[in-house]
């Protein structure tokens, strides 16, 4: 896969003591490829990485040969993302191999040589540096437990939502043409789990030679009760065209390409409000643009309350609060007309308590032997 393009040479330095072009009359080679990659003991089953860096011997050995002002191609062999920022500067190309197999050496020269025209993409973001990741500062953990509290920020939704700059994004891949993206139609049918959406783009060979994109759509769903990803890849296909041909290319999102699993509901949902369909060549390079209304998921009626529902929930359900003022009252001799908890800044500290414990509290006047009683009145009024 072609990560950076082949530019035009790079002003040429001195090439260091020792080190000459070979062949006759020193002339140097107009190219230089140059393969680099991980050692076996930087990488296998059973252990984690615990950096992303090239070995230091290989950076020298590209120095040198930069140094020398030739082109230079850097050929990557490697079974996980390595960190190219402090490096790839000094590359007119970057070919990542990955890790091939025996017909790998000949695949490569196919692509360096253009016998093959590349159309691979990343499946996942490079970063500028290992502590630009999700999971940096939770991983490996620590007392033998570690915390996933990146969620559904993962890879490229967490970048993308920081819109941190990265080293190249994902979906992210070069060709020797180039395309264009045009014509974006969106055509809504149905609603709830059987909404579909028919998304059609044209896209265009620009170039002078056969090639593949791949154009891949993104979502922006709206949401309003969870914090979700700025956009997330919901489809994508490759293209085969040759020079300046088009086509128009379809997709179908459904239900599940807008909603999210609400915790609280516990159902599948999409929120009220505008999507955006986005279609480009990665998570970064999004080349036209559209939006749909979404109506929303039809409300299911709350969760019915219990005596260790929070207080929230309590005043959140339909008549949750009038009940609670009724029973909740002090006694006349206080001269308070309702107990401390249901004032304005007791609700903010204690809207998280079960009600059975706040029952205990003082200052409740709160029966515990009611509370069974008194969530089946609430459950009335809310429709249960």
């Amino acid at each position: 896969m072609l990560t950076r393009p082949a530019a035009g040479l790079r002003p040429a330095a001195p090439p260091p003591p020792g080190v000459g072009g070979g062949g006759a009359g020193g002339a140097r080679p107009a190219t230089t490829v140059v393969c680099l990659g991980l050692p076996p003991e930087d990488e296998g089953e059973g252990y984690d990485r615990t950096h992303l860096e090239l070995p230091d011997n290989q950076r020298a050995l590209l120095d040198v040969v930069a140094a020398t002002g030739t082109r230079v191609v850097v050929v990557l062999s490697n079974g996980g993302v390595v960190r190219v920022a402090d490096w790839d500067g000094a590359a007119s190309a970057v070919l990542e191999g990955w890790l091939l197999g025996q017909a790998g050496g000949g695949a490569i020269a196919d692509v360096l040589y253009g016998a093959v025209n590349p159309s691979g993409r990343l499946a996942e973001t490079i970063p500028l540096r290992l502590e630009d990741t999700a999971s940096y500062l939770d991983f490996p953990g620590e007392l033998g437990t570690v915390r996933y509290t990146e969620g559904v920020f993962v890879g490229y939704r967490y970048h993308d939502a920081l819109d941190a700059p990265v080293s190249y994004p994902f979906g992210h891949g070069l060709s020797y043409t180039e395309f264009g993206y045009s014509d974006l139609d969106v055509h809504t049918r149905g609603s709830g789990e059987e909404l579909v959406v028919r998304v059609s783009v044209r896209i265009t060979n620009l170039g002078d030679r056969a090639g593949q994109e791949v154009a891949q759509v993104y979502v922006a769903a709206p949401s309003h009760d969870v914090r979700r990803p700025a956009r997330e890849l919901r489809a994508f296909r490759k293209v085969p065209l040759e020079p300046g041909a088009s086509t128009t290319v379809r997709f179908y999102l459904s239900f599940r390409d807008f909603a999210y699993f609400h915790p609280v509901r516990r159902r599948w949902t999409i929120d009220p409000g505008t999507a955006t369909i986005h279609v480009g060549a990665s998570s970064r390079d999004l080349r036209v643009a559209a939006t749909v209304e979404m109506e929303g998921t039809k409300q299911p009626l709350p969760a019915a309350i219990t005596p260790d529902s929070p207080l929230a929930d309590w005043l959140a359900a339909p008549g949750g609060l009038d009940v609670l003022r009724r029973e909740m009252r002090p006694p006349a001799e206080t001269g308070q007309s309702h107990s401390r908890f249901l004032t304005e800044p007791a609700l903010r500290m204690a809207g998280s308590v079960p009600v059975r414990r706040l029952a205990r509290f003082p200052g409740a006047y709160l029966d515990p032997e009611r509370l069974d009683k008194l969530a089946d009145e609430v459950n009335e009024r809310a429709g249960w």
